[in-house]
């Protein structure tokens, strides 16, 4: 189809188009927010890991928490109220 063969679209054809097209540019970003919120979610989840490792395309970073932890684990204090 050429060019000056197209008709034009009429308001009321255009006002059920633009919904659509909202709502497929909104279902194509998905994907995109998936993508950016995982790497934040991996790091938080790291954060608060007793040992890991991260790696990427050039480093490679470990740590070992647990001797660390075991050694504050024994020095709580447990506090009993009685009456």
């Amino acid at each position: 189809m050429k060019i000056n063969q197209l008709t034009k679209v009429s308001q009321k054809e255009y006002a059920n188009i633009v919904p659509g097209f909202a709502i497929a540019a909104l279902i194509s970003a998905i994907p995109l927010l998936i993508n950016s919120v995982a790497p934040i979610v991996g790091l938080i989840k790291s954060s608060f890991s007793v040992s890991g490792e991260i790696k990427d395309k050039s480093n490679s970073y470990k740590w070992d928490n647990s001797k660390n932890v075991d050694k504050s684990g024994t020095n709580n204090l447990n506090k009993y109220i009685s009456f």
